[in-house]
């Protein structure tokens, strides 16, 4: 296969909301370029990008698909990223290996809230950004409402380089002429009828106005004179899409072809090339600053952002080289794992099917199979100069399950499973968590989820069965209380005693000590799942022997990891061993153990006990008809609204939700919105559960515990 330098290369990705049309616009980028000889459909699964069995039976994208076409002697690398919230991590991985972001719009709607989800991610990468109005040959279309959106949303950068002009015709604003379409999508080019002249016109003086920001020279050329060449006017739209001054708004509708060429001639001319940002910053394996320049001649650097596993192939990596060249049949340093790999054989893809290629210049997309140690995320280098290019960010989990294993014996398969999985989707986890006693998987929606324990069965042969994660709760007190607890037991040898007095309260840090009792020494503990013990000696007068005081706190130790009332771990608590008593003979440490535990139990009752959930602060983004119906819903599930903001045509609602709330919750704002809302959510901090909350926990304790007696 033909070879592409750096600067006949553009790296693409395409992002928006679901729906709008992100694959077949692709379809339609590969057919214009003969890539393909004819158009795939989504509705029939024959499209080159969703390939996947699932994403055929479901109808959108799940993964992001990598492909490419040639363009008027450029190579144009196309990355087809989801549109649902489920899979934003594709996109997030997939936004790393582009020089362009590609947001698809839908004519009917305008800006979704998948759009802005993605705009944020490239504002993040300060990547330049170029929108297509897609699906024009709709009903019900109203363009200006939709171009007006964009700029209300995105700024007044937003541009239009094209302005529908009736049926199968556009006027191009940088050419000034008008562009017609016929059935393959060819154009030929007129002069603007009169009745758009004005328009193209308005259009024109504040896209260069706009433009000339990005270069100094030509705008000062510009105040003084009030014209430029038209050269000079592309090049200042070049300058201002790669500097993100500006964001070129062109539309079509891509299963008539119509549009596609002139935004594949847009994204030639005017697309940067991967040696925009003049150089990449990295750091060595000792955490040194590096950079490097995205040139044949620099040294090789590759950042894998995506690995799948195929069948009959292994794990393919997809890479992003970002300076150097990448040949066959060379050793390479996996700089994350500072382990060596051999790099076999090198391809180009187009969605399932790949081509052998010679080798990759500085800045081109490709693949490579059978790398023993490197997934995604990590840095391929040259040896003798390590450099590690800075990870791909996932999101955080938003949800999470409970999976077990249906046959006996395969928790092995099933932990292999799931780690291989792990590195195709870096976006969910898999823990034990010995506490729960659950295998937990977490992930970004109930859909995610589902498609990980589907893809177990089918590629790994495990079945299990998902439940519901149990919640983290914790158990604590409200008063105070003191106690005392003897252990004595006599069985004709030695026997055992042990006699220890409590005072019990809750900690809070600096909170004053009984009056009445003398202090000696205080060890706070930061336990292992959160809060903390202050164990405080008072012991006076030698009434415990000093080597018995850490068998007392081992027992104390022991119970709160258990649970008193319903099984929980105990949190934020202060005991004080105030007294007791031990036997010359018959007191050790197993003894003072056993009452420390008991006498705990005991004082625990009297000091008015409660179980506390943990509490998640929520931001749900919905467009503005469905802010009630999010609001109702999450007052309806103990939720406190914290406010609503404004974010463009959405809105934010901020909220704290008990966790144990929040279970199923993309599935149910997915049915709220029709598919438009998404939220993120973070742990917050622990509350009292309500009475009538907490009385059903015991209750469930209490029968699981006579059950197993």
């Amino acid at each position: 296969m033909k070879e592409y330098p750096t600067d006949k290369i553009r790296n693409v990705g395409l992002v928006g909301h679901a729906a709008a049309g992100k694959t077949t616009l692709v379809e339609a980028m590969l057919l214009s370029a003969g890539e393909i000889s004819r158009m795939g459909s989504v509705d029939e699964g024959t499209t080159a990008s969703d390939y996947h069995r699932d994403e055929i039976e479901r109808k959108n994208s799940i993964t992001a698909s990598i492909l490419h076409c040639n363009w008027k002697d450029h190579k144009i690398n196309l990355v087809d990223m989801p549109g649902y919230a489920d899979f934003v991590g594709e996109v997030q991985a997939g936004l790393r290996a582009v020089d362009l972001a590609l947001f698809v719009l839908n004519a009917q709607i305008g800006v979704e809230v998948g759009t802005e989800t993605g705009w944020q991610t490239a504002t993040a990468y300060k990547l330049p950004r170029l929108l297509f109005v897609n699906r024009l040959d709709k009903d019900n279309i109203d363009f200006d409402k939709v171009l007006a959106g964009a700029r209300k949303r995105f700024g007044d950068s937003v541009l239009p380089m094209l302005l529908p002009a009736g049926a199968n015709a556009m006027v191009d604003i940088l050419q000034m002429k008008l562009v017609s379409f016929d059935a393959a999508g060819k154009m030929t080019l007129a002069d603007i009828p009169a009745k758009w002249q004005g328009q193209a016109n308005e259009w024109r003086s504040q896209l260069v106005e706009r433009a000339v920001e990005s270069d100094d020279q030509l705008m000062e050329k510009y105040l003084e004179s009030g014209e430029l060449s038209p050269e000079e006017v592309r090049q200042c739209v070049r300058k201002g899409l790669a500097q993100g001054n500006l964001f070129p708004l062109l539309c079509g509708a891509a299963p008539k072809m119509f549009g596609v060429q002139a935004l594949l001639d847009f994204i030639n001319e005017y697309g940067p090339a991967p040696d925009f940002r003049g150089e990449l910053e990295g750091r060595s394996a000792g955490g040194q600053a590096l950079k490097r320049r995205t040139t044949d001649e620099a040294q090789f650097s590759a950042l894998v952002f995506k690995t799948v596993s195929e069948a009959h192939l292994g794990e393919l990596s997809f890479f992003r080289v970002f300076s150097g060249k990448m040949t066959p049949n060379t050793e390479v340093l996996n700089a994350n794992r500072q382990a060596a790999e051999k790099v076999g054989q090198l391809f180009v893809m187009n969605g399932k099917n790949r081509k052998d290629v010679a080798q990759f210049h500085a800045g081109d997309i490709g693949a490579l199979v059978k790398l023993k140690n490197t997934h995604t995320s990590n840095t391929l280098c040259d040896k003798r100069e390590p450099f590690i290019i800075p990870e791909i960010k996932f999101p955080e989990p938003l949800m999470t399950i409970a999976v077990e294993p249906k046959a006996k014996g395969d928790e092995d398969k099933l932990s292999a499973g799931l780690h291989a999985l792990h590195e195709e989707d870096p976006t969910f986890i898999m823990r034990v968590d010995p506490e729960l006693k659950q295998i937990l998987l977490s992930g970004q929606s109930e859909l995610h989820l589902g498609l990980v324990v589907k893809r177990l069965k089918e590629k790994y042969n495990v079945d299990v069965n998902t439940v519901e994660a149990k919640i983290p709760y914790r158990e604590t007190i409200r008063g105070h209380a003191r106690e005392f607890y003897r252990h004595k037991k006599q069985t004709g040898g030695a026997g055992q005693f042990g006699e220890v007095h409590f005072h019990m309260e809750g900690y809070r840090d600096g909170a004053p000590y009984p009056d009445d009792l003398t202090i000696r020494d205080s060890d706070l503990t930061d336990l292992p799942w959160g809060g903390k013990l202050e164990f405080v000696n008072a012991i006076v007068g030698g009434a415990i022997d000093a080597r018995f005081i850490p068998a007392v706190k081992k027992g104390i130790m022991e119970i709160m990891e258990s649970g008193v009332v319903a099984g929980y771990p105990v949190t934020d608590v202060r005991v004080i061993l105030h007294d007791g008593k031990m036997h010359p003979v018959d007191s050790n440490e197993n003894a003072f153990k056993t009452a420390g535990r008991m006498c705990f139990r005991e004082c625990f009752m009297k000091a008015k006990p409660g179980i506390r959930e943990p509490i998640v602060e929520v931001e749900v983004t919905v467009p503005d008809e469905y802010m009630g119906d999010v609001m109702g819903d999450m007052s309806g599930h103990r939720g406190k609204i914290l406010g609503v903001e404004a974010s463009g045509s959405n809105q934010v609602v901020k909220a704290l939700v008990p966790s144990k709330e929040m279970a199923k919750y993309s599935t149910k704002l997915r049915s709220m919105t029709q598919g438009r809302g998404i939220y993120r959510q973070k742990f917050s901090h622990y509350e009292e559960v309500p009475k009538d909350q907490a009385d059903k926990l015991i209750k469930a304790y209490e029968e699981a515990r006579a059950q197993g007696s």
